[in-house]
Parts: structure tokens; C-alpha cells; sequence
């Protein structure tokens, strides 16, 4: 599973560094030196200044990630040659083995059903952080 995790991690890793480097870029240089003026360290600049204004970012890549991560099913279908065993099972995998492979149809619907209520409850959390933003009108 570590090989599928670093290459999930590796595809999810161009999206994450140029959402937060374009956030970074965004913070106002006004706050970072009036901070740097009243005595503040970098340390307490970056903990007290710029990671509360990257916050929302953080919120959306995190909700953004888990809903992506529900889609992991091609990964590990084509790099086990359509052959899983059971240890590799993600949700997807499940619900798929279930339906089409041993032809437990209600079961493999129930699984499906659950993680459209988890990606429903993600995507809750998404749409509440961008309202909270105001990038959503």
C-alpha cells in the first residue's frame, strides 16, 4: 500500500504546491513587516500571521484531497493487473468486487451508497470553506 500511497501523494503533489505558493504570494507584505516592526520572529510571523490567512486553503486542498482519494481505483486496478487481493481493497475496489465479480449487487450498491455520503459530507465542508471565503456568491 505504500507504493499506492506515494503514488497518489506524487499525482496530488503539482495541484497542492501551486495552490499554496499562489496563496503565499497572496499575503499581504503590509501585515509580514508590520509583524517584523513590532518584534516578532519568523517563526511567529509564519505561526501567527501567515498560517491563520492560509487556513482556508488548507481546508479546501484537505476537503479537494479526500474527495480525490475516494477515486482511487485505477491505480491499483492496473498496477495489480486487474487481479487485487483482498489486503488492497479500497472502498472502490469493494464495491466494484462485489457488484461485478461475485454478482452481490444490493451489497456492492450499499458500499457505493456510503461513499457518496462520505463524499457528500466532504463536499458539505468544500462548499461551506468557499462560502466562508467569499468566493462563492
Amino acid at each position: 500500500m505504500g507504493v499506492f500511497a506515494a503514488l497518489i501523494v506524487w499525482g496530488a503533489i503539482p495541484f497542492v504546491t501551486i495552490t499554496v505558493y499562489a496563496a503565499l504570494a497572496q499575503v499581504p507584505q503590509e501585515l509580514l513587516e508590520a509583524a517584523a516592526i513590532d518584534g516578532a520572529r519568523p517563526w511567529a510571523i509564519f505561526r501567527e500571521v501567515t498560517l491563520p490567512l492560509l487556513k482556508p486553503i488548507f481546508v479546501i486542498l484537505t476537503s479537494l484531497s479526500i474527495i480525490w482519494d475516494f477515486q482511487v481505483f485505477q491505480q491499483i486496478w492496473v498496477m495489480l493487473d486487474a487481479r487485487p487481493a483482498s489486503d488492497y481493497y479500497t472502498m472502490a475496489i469493494y464495491a466494484f468486487h462485489q457488484s461485478f465479480q461475485i454478482s452481490e449487487y444490493g451489497l456492492g450498491a450499499a458500499i457505493a451508497v456510503v461513499m457518496v455520503a462520505f463524499m457528500f459530507v466532504a463536499t458539505l465542508v468544500y462548499l461551506r470553506q468557499m462560502l466562508r471565503t467569499g468566493e462563492v456568491h
